[in-house]
């Protein structure tokens, strides 16, 4: 299957101005219609666009392609013009855009044209209508729930079309900003299309409502097709099947940055025929929330490379800095039962961690340490790349997989710890007596004023979550442990 590219128009203005906020903003402003081009392009793996400063050199890579702008220009002609393509044939479609930061991107061929004609319908009274049945805002769909409706056509003048285009699309997408290039990925997940029995004539009339019903459930799996990349294991690739929630489009903040987002979309087009595809006379998009049940996993099996996470300290005790050693301290934490994400995930179940306490001191009449409270945090990490990942970013170094971590501070615990003595009589220490203790450390997510989506690893955006907690007293411990937010309650 051959590539697909974007070319995108800008002034030598914008590129002398350039720099971050240019970016931000050419993003912004090109993303409605790269959103439209995307509805139409080929089915095919990762493509790259680098563009150079001097506007000389476009460096292709797709299965190995390198080309010139010389070559390019002999070769691959037809694919510049990004309205002129092939309409998608199922998940996964990877698309890889690189907009360099002190350098224009000239447009080519009738892209322009065409792009500006698009953003000029974009900004009137939309001629292609969406209406989804029961729709509001803030409504979440989840696993099997229907996704109903019409679309209404009802064109300013006489379009002749070929092909009327209904679907509901799932769409992954990230940015990764370079020194010198800004990379946008987007990966499509998921595309469901909806039949069309009759079509009207072939010449839509002016002034003349068309309309046409979609029904659509949210499914509990993707296609096999969705993830076709390599990974390491089976686990993973399972975990790329999962549908991924909406990141980045709920009214609440769900902590994921910017450069990372999930989007799930009605998407209606009525297209005419070209040479190498179809155009776009008329279309629109209505986009919506999902949130996939998802299950609880089993606990993770924690190693010492997996520095993501701190399950276990120890640690001497001392009155002071000054002042001998009374004894060693260990504090092991075990994974809390996951969080039940309820309400169409405006309300989650509260969880607890525990940790036992271990206590060896340096005589048999020293006292063990006390806690008087303990501060938490619950982390959300996101990871997004601009390749398919064929690890969980979760397991291994941290700083290899980095993510952009979002903490939230939540309500102090103040734990109660008793403790037991305990005698080892074939110790050989200088006591044979040790202490041991267990606790909870309650917590509950803030979901008042925060999104807090399922975890889940999909091939470009992760999302996890961990929880650190910081006992402090007589001495001072912390733990760094994983909790799954799984969406549905415990029976489901």
């Amino acid at each position: 299957m051959s590539p697909f590219f974007y070319m995108r128009p800008t002034t030598c203005q914008q590129a002398r101005d350039g720099m971050d906020g240019w970016i931000s903003q050419w993003v912004n402003h090109n993303r409605a219609q790269m959103d439209r081009d995307r509805d139409i392009n080929p089915g095919g793996q990762l493509s790259w666009i680098l563009v150079n400063s001097h506007h000389s050199e476009l460096h292709l890579n797709h299965s190995n392609l390198n080309l010139s702008s010389a070559t390019m220009a002999a070769k691959v002609p037809s694919f510049v013009d990004v309205q002129v393509t092939k309409l998608p044939n199922t998940p996964p479609e990877y698309e890889h855009l690189g907009i360099h930061r002190n350098g224009g991107i000239h447009p080519w061929g009738s892209a322009h044209a065409l792009a500006s004609t698009l953003k000029g319908k974009m900004t009137k009274k939309p001629e292609v209508q969406i209406l989804i049945n029961g729709h509001f805002n803030s409504k979440v769909y989840t696993t099997n729930s229907e996704v109903s409706g019409v679309v209404n056509i009802t064109p300013a003048r006489n379009t002749r079309y070929d092909r009327l285009d209904i679907s509901l699309d799932g769409l992954s997408e990230t940015r990764r900003d370079g020194p010198d290039m800004t990379h946008m990925t987007s990966h499509r997940f998921l595309r469901l299309e909806m039949p069309i029995d009759e079509y009207p004539a072939e010449v839509l009339e002016a002034g003349v409502t068309y309309t046409f019903p979609f029904i659509f459930n949210i499914p509990a799996h993707l296609s096999s097709k969705a993830c076709s990349h390599k990974t390491n294991s089976e686990d993973v690739w399972e975990r790329h099947m999962a549908l991924p929630p909406t990141l980045g489009g709920w009214e609440k903040d769900d902590m994921a940055p910017d450069m990372a987002r999930v989007t799930y979309s009605i998407k209606a087009y009525v297209l005419t025929r070209a040479r190498q595809g179809f155009n776009i006379a008329l279309g629109n998009s209505h986009a919506i929330n999902v949130m996939p049940t998802s299950f609880e996993e089993p606990p993770l099996n924690i190693t010492e490379r997996d520095d993501l996470y701190k399950i276990e300290r120890s640690k001497k005790v001392k009155k002071n800095i000054f002042s001998a050693s009374q004894g060693r301290i260990s504090a092991v934490a075990a994974q809390p039962a996951a969080i039940h994400l309820t309400k169409e995930g405006y309300e989650a179940s509260g969880s607890s961690i525990p940790i036992s306490f271990t206590f060896e001191p340096s005589a048999a009449d020293v006292i063990p340490p006390q806690f008087t409270s303990a501060s938490l945090k619950i982390q959300a990490h996101t990871w997004f790349r601009d390749q398919p990942m064929m690890n969980l970013p979760t397991q291994g170094s941290s700083v290899a997989n980095f993510g952009y971590p979002f903490s939230v501070s939540l309500p102090k615990a103040s734990p109660k710890v008793q403790w037991t003595q305990n005698v080892d009589m074939t110790s050989t220490k200088d006591s044979p007596v040790f202490h041991t203790a267990t606790v909870e450390v309650p917590f509950k997510l803030p979901t008042a004023d925060k999104m807090f989506v399922p975890t889940f690893h999909s091939c470009i955006i992760s999302r996890a979550y961990t929880v650190k907690v910081v006992l402090e007293g007589d001495v001072k411990i912390d733990l760094t442990v994983p909790v799954q937010v799984v969406m549905g309650t415990p029976d489901v």
